[in-house]
């Protein structure tokens, strides 16, 4: 994904994310699936949720804060631990 010159801080914006999924969903997307992305502001921007939408791309709701549904969320504790028992 390139960076966004027009972005807050040059970063990643809704619009080079729409390039992304312009490019990449229609060649593997198919009936049945549903999409899955977090709660980034670029994917749940207006324009991003709306091409979605134009396209029948159903997306998976996901909570606001959902440190739980990140797998690396349990595996800090076991690092840390790892990390002060040496």
């Amino acid at each position: 994904m390139e960076r966004d010159a027009a972005a807050k801080r040059g970063g990643y914006s809704a619009a080079s994310y729409i390039n992304v999924i312009k490019e990449a969903l229609p060649t593997i997307w198919e009936p049945g699936l549903i999409y899955m992305q977090d709660n980034a502001s670029i994917h749940t921007a207006r324009v991003v949720r709306q091409w979605l939408e134009d396209h029948t791309i159903p997306t998976l709701e996901w909570p606001p804060y959902s440190p739980d549904l990140n797998p690396i969320e349990h595996a800090w504790p076991l690092l840390k631990k790892l990390i002060y028992e040496v």
